[in-house]
């Protein structure tokens, strides 16, 4: 349940405990329960979890619903599995209400939940596949147990939407293709040069109907005209013949390096700088060093320039001094996180403990000095945990087969400003002669 866009924040959480708790739903049996909230107040208890830890925007609640087949089962049964279906999947930190309805002719349960840990702070995360890996065993064990019929772990097909990392990737391919696409369109001269040029970026062409392209990275082909109409052929042919080439700067996908004293830098220190130095000009002479080829690199340039800034800040020497900091920054990162739980349970304490309008109206009044704090830790951990990931990268990407084959095709023993090295030129079109005919 997201977060309303109009009025009351909450008003699709609300609506819909009200909904499961409705009496004609609910029938004879009138099973209803929750944890850690009574179903009555849970709304109002919610709210207040989330208010305490400043997660009252963005997702709201999740609704879960439990059925059994036609003609199994009673409404005590229901009820009790759907109760340690809720403590095991969400381990007893999340407020839940529960309730059994009968008003079909099959029993069914419906679970909400508070989409914020009443312990932690943190917000409930759901992955696709976790209903099926997750979630589904611990119902079979439970039906099972009542001699209930049980729904196989592979009651769900491959699914068609892929995981949302690999999607972001995808999505980050398409557009770099269509920016690069677009600059080889208007620079080509016919159907033959504007293969040519793909070429020349990296790209793996594949021809029919349609054209579709491949970057190393990527399990299938893209279609161009999937990407954007303006890549049909017909659209093309438009664009060999009325596109300004003078407009087709190319797309420039890594960042600006930083000025450096290279005088300065220990040899470890140079060796990462190289790295991202390899891929800023690997783009700017982009048809002579197939910069297609690089996507996948390329987009990882924030994390590079990341690492170096990290690698320099704290004066690492060596590959030894990088694994030493990886544990000063996790040991780091656990205080912090000690510090935040300690501060949670300070805040929860203190709410548990008002008995009375004054009490709670002096433990209001200490709210800006609690935010005050929290916020503090919050951004330490952050920026402590975005240091630690940049040391992880540093280690895994250290020695690694790319960087070796970069090394082949790019000597970074005499580094020049980026800015000294002119623009490579489009490649002629080698089909020149030949559409001459």
């Amino acid at each position: 349940m997201k977060a309303s866009g109009k009025g009351k924040i909450g008003i699709h959480l609300e609506h819909a405990i009200n909904y499961i708790l409705q009496t004609k739903k609910l029938g004879n049996s009138n099973l209803t329960g929750g944890i850690n909230c009574l179903p009555d107040s849970a709304y109002e208890q919610m709210k207040a979890t989330k208010q305490m830890f400043g997660k009252a925007g963005g997702r709201q609640g999740y609704h879960f619903v439990i059925s059994l087949k036609p003609g199994e089962g009673t409404p005590e049964i229901m009820y009790d599995i759907a109760m340690r279906f809720a403590e095991k999947a969400f381990g007893g930190e999340y407020e839940t209400v529960v309730a059994v309805h009968t008003d079909r002719n099959h029993l069914h349960a419906h679970i909400i939940i508070n989409s914020v840990n009443m312990v932690t702070g943190y917000k409930f995360q759901y992955h696709e596949g976790d209903w099926k890996y997750k979630f589904q065993p611990i119902t079979n064990k439970l039906c099972d147990e009542y001699g209930l019929h049980i729904t196989p772990a592979e009651y769900s097909k491959e699914p068609k939407n892929m995981a949302r990392p690999q999607w972001e990737r995808d999505l980050v391919f398409s557009k770099w293709i269509e920016q690069d696409a677009r600059f080889c369109a208007l620079n080509a001269e016919n159907m033959e040069h504007f293969i040519f040029l793909l070429e020349k970026q990296g790209f793996e062409i594949k021809q029919g109907e349609h054209i579709a392209v491949k970057v190393p990275g990527m399990k299938r082909f893209k279609r161009l005209d999937t990407i954007s109409g303006d890549f049909s052929r017909n659209n093309l042919e438009a664009m060999f013949k009325y596109g300004d080439a003078s407009q087709a700067a190319p797309v420039n996908h890594t960042l600006p390096l930083i000025p450096i004293r290279k005088t300065i830098l220990t040899p470890y220190q140079r060796k990462c700088y190289a790295r991202m130095y390899r891929l800023r000009l690997a783009e700017k002479k982009r048809f002579t060093y197939k910069s297609a080829y690089l996507y996948e690199q390329i987009r990882k340039m924030h994390e590079l320039q990341e690492e170096y800034l990290v690698v320099v800040k704290y004066g690492v020497k060596s590959f030894v001094e990088l694994v030493h900091l990886k544990f000063c920054l996790e040991r780091v990162d656990e205080e912090l996180c000690k510090v935040q739980k300690e501060i949670y349970r300070d805040r929860a304490s203190q709410k548990r403990s008002c008995k009375t309008a004054e009490d709670m109206a002096f433990f209001e009044a200490s709210v800006d000095d609690y935010w005050k704090r929290l916020k503090q830790i919050k951004l330490q951990k952050k920026d402590n945990l975005k240091e630690l990931k940049a040391v992880e990268r540093c280690l895994e990407r250290d020695g690694s087969t790319l960087d070796a084959e970069m090394e082949y095709w790019i000597s970074v023993d005499d580094m020049v400003e980026l800015a000294e090295i002119e623009k490579d030129e489009v490649p002629e079109n080698p089909y020149y002669q030949v559409s001459a005919k």
